[in-house]
Order: C-alpha cells, then sequence, then structure tokens
C-alpha cells in the first residue's frame, strides 16, 4: 500500500520485494553462525527491536535507496525468525508437547498471513499507511517490553 501511495512502479516495488527476499535468505543461512554467538532469546529480541524500528521509519522515507535499504534490514530481521522460533520451541516446550506448540505456531502463522493483510488494507484505505506502520511498531516493542519486563519473584499482596 504504501509503496503504491508514494508513486512508485510496480517494477520498484518488486524490487523493494526482492530486497527483503534476498535478506531474509541470507538471514536463514546465517542463522545457525548467529545462534553459535547469542542465545535464541536475544535474537529474536534483536528482531523485534528491528522490526519495530524499521516499521517506525519506513513512512517516512520516500526513496527508492531507503526503502530497499529498509526492506533488505527487515528481510535479516525477519528472516532468521522463523528458524529461531522453532529452536526456542524445542528448547522451552516440553518433549512430549512439541507437536502441539508446532501446530498452535502453524495456526497462528496462517491466521496472522489472512487477518493482518486484510485488516490492514481497511485500515490503511481508511486512515493511510502512517498509522498502520506506527501501530505495528508499537505492537512489536509492547509484545517484546512484555516479554522482558522485570519479574517479580515475591507475590505483592497485602
Amino acid at each position: 500500500l504504501y509503496d503504491v501511495a508514494i508513486g512508485l512502479s510496480s517494477t520498484r516495488i518488486g524490487l523493494v520485494l526482492s530486497a527483503f527476499a534476498l535478506a531474509a535468505f541470507l538471514a536463514r543461512l546465517s542463522t545457525p553462525f548467529a545462534r553459535a554467538k547469542l542465545s535464541s532469546w536475544t535474537l529474536l529480541a534483536l528482531a523485534i527491536a528491528c522490526a519495530a524500528c524499521v516499521f517506525t521509519l519506513y513512512p517516512l522515507v520516500h526513496s527508492l535507496t531507503q526503502l530497499l535499504t529498509l526492506s533488505f534490514v527487515l528481510g535479516i530481521a525477519l528472516g532468521g525468525s522463523q528458524p529461531n522460533v522453532m529452536a526456542l520451541l524445542h528448547e522451552e516446550v516440553p518433549p512430549q508437547q512439541i507437536a502441539e506448540a508446532v501446530g498452535l505456531r502453524i495456526a497462528l502463522v496462517n491466521l496472522t498471513q489472512f487477518a493482518i493483510p486484510l485488516g490492514f488494507g481497511v485500515l490503511g484505505n481508511a486512515f493511510g499507511t502512517l498509522p498502520l506502520f506506527w501501530g505495528y511498531a508499537f505492537v512489536l516493542v509492547a509484545s517484546g517490553g512484555w516479554r522482558w519486563r522485570p519479574r517479580n519473584s515475591v507475590s505483592e499482596t497485602g
């Protein structure tokens, strides 16, 4: 929606999408090396933070070079996330529940692949793309902040 709104041709939009795809491919190739240096949770936190930054900046840029760069950075962040999330599932879920966890993950991914583009299309048509990008960035930061919030080990009742 955004690339069309700023007047990019179909060819240039294809280049932006290709930058994302290339980066995602390279990220998946390099995931084992990244996991050797950083924990799965750290990689996930970095991916969330990076994606939030890209979604914050994306509606502010208009040049093809900037869009290609942001799409490439987003591809790096999100491309390594899928294998990393699968590794996390196998690390964190009890062995007897791995199939359930993977099935739930697949169901949620399929639901979001259907619902998010549909919802963003409707909302983008009504409000424009800037609130969508910033709203999505906020959701990413909020979800990441929830996961890494300080936890009290003692109940604070009474």
